[in-house]
């Protein structure tokens, strides 16, 4: 259903070009991982939405890929979060399901914190996406431009090198930074030169590792995903991996301080009128390179018996000689001796970039509707994370709303009770 055109009018700070009189959604979420999944679920379930009027726009068929596809890559077998941060509304509800299955098992959760195993976390996810039919709101299609108008707001997406338009009354962008992988110059600069580097997360790397003949299987990163990793890669090619780090482990439970996740901390960070001191925040409470104690403690036990080499120090040099990367660091040691690594094949376990993400679809929305955005470049929101009329955020894009832990699955629950409100009351 196309929109309908009207003369050009004003509303508020933005000024369209025509309105829209019908549409063909309630709700159009844009982006269909851990956060727009979870919100096309708790949204229907808490506002009486009709189901019929909600759709979830994402590149890919099945819910959640990159979740998916990354938890994989790095062989994660149990989560950072506790049994609580799960996909159903209700707190409770991955323990309660653990406890119906005929298969269940206590060790599938451990301390602290219950955490499940990311097998049981997946089918419980499973089981929630089939349970509410979730699988019935997706739209495949990867959204292009936005057009705000009043009434309404006119998506613009690409599938399979077609270009279609849908129309909503309400548009919740809920994109994270999935696509923005962080790679160091100096690896991006070797790699276009042939060298046999990759980003962990650039794409799979199942049975490569056992083709290797020569040099040494290195890992670059010095959180989690770095440990895991190469963890993962020594039980999968019973070889010494190198892991290289620019600090030592930094030990942390959790990747935010948990403080932010309820009103204790929360609360004075959203009446926080500074949006730079709210950036501040989020930089002093979020750890990004951390690991959790019984990763490092794993990681510790490896480096003992040599199924890791460990090496933290600044990288000062490297090359490319016959095929093989010659890397120069230069030890935190009281001595500050320089290592030469020579390896077949390195790996980043780097991350991702921390910039707004949403690249051109947002950049162009900022500009042509003068959408409001703090110093730092995301958006600045109000309390039910309205960012302009029937455009609303999610995700890292809500951040300076939600707080430290708005990348995180309670970040997504925390959304929800700020969103069902507004969208109710509709």
């Amino acid at each position: 259903m196309q929109p309908e055109a009207a003369a050009v009018e004003t509303f508020g700070t933005f000024t369209y070009s025509c309105a829209v009189n019908s549409v063909d959604l309630h709700l159009l979420v844009i982006g269909g991982g851990v956060h727009g999944t979870f919100l096309s679920h708790a949204l229907t379930r808490q506002t009486g939405i009709d189901r019929a009027g909600v759709r979830v726009l994402d590149p890919f068929s099945e819910p959640l890929h990159y979740w998916r596809q990354y938890t994989g890559t790095i062989g994660m077998r149990f989560l950072r979060s506790p049994s609580s941060h799960n996909m159903d509304v209700d707190f409770r509800a991955l323990r309660r399901w653990a406890r119906t299955r005929s298969d269940g098992d206590p060790s599938e959760f451990i301390e602290p914190y219950a955490r499940p195993s990311l097998e049981l976390f997946d089918k419980h996810t499973d089981f929630v996406i089939r349970e509410n039919g979730l699988q019935m709101l997706r739209l495949k299609g990867r959204a292009m431009a936005i057009d705000i108008k009043p009434g309404g707001v006119v998506v613009t997406f690409e599938n399979d090198g077609t270009r279609e338009r849908i129309s909503a009354r309400n548009v919740l962008i809920a994109i994270g930074r999935s696509e923005q992988l962080n790679v160091p110059s100096w690896a991006e600069i070797l790699a276009k030169r042939g060298a046999p580097i990759s980003h962990i997360f650039g794409g799979s790397h199942a049975g490569a590792a056992g083709q290797f003949r020569r040099g040494e299987i290195v890992v670059v990163g010095g959180g989690i995903t770095s440990a895991q990793f190469a963890l993962a890669m020594h039980r999968k090619t019973n070889r010494q991996i190198v892991l290289v780090s620019r600090h030592e482990s930094r030990i942390r439970m959790f990747d935010s301080n948990p403080c932010f996740i309820g009103p204790k901390c929360l609360s004075a960070f959203r009446t926080q009128p500074d949006y730079s001191s709210r950036r501040e925040l989020i930089v002093r409470h979020r750890y990004p390179g951390s690991m959790p104690p019984y990763v490092a403690e794993e990681l510790s036990d490896a480096v003992r018996t040599g199924a890791i080499r460990r090496i933290a120090g600044e990288l000062t040099g490297a090359e490319l000689t016959d095929g093989c990367i010659r890397m120069a660091i230069r030890e935190f040691s009281p001595s500050a001796k320089k290592t030469i690594v020579e390896s077949e094949r390195v790996y980043l376990a780097t991350g991702f970039r921390t910039e707004r993400p949403g690249g051109r679809l947002i950049d162009d929305s900022i500009s042509r509707f003068k959408l409001p955005i703090a110093t730092c470049g995301f958006p600045i929101v109000d309390a039910n994370l309205r960012w302009a009329p029937g455009v609303y955020v999610a995700g890292p894009l809500a951040e300076l709303e939600l707080g430290p832990a708005s990348l995180n699955i309670i970040g997504a629950h925390n959304a929800a009770k700020l969103l069902a409100p507004v969208l109710r009351a509709q």
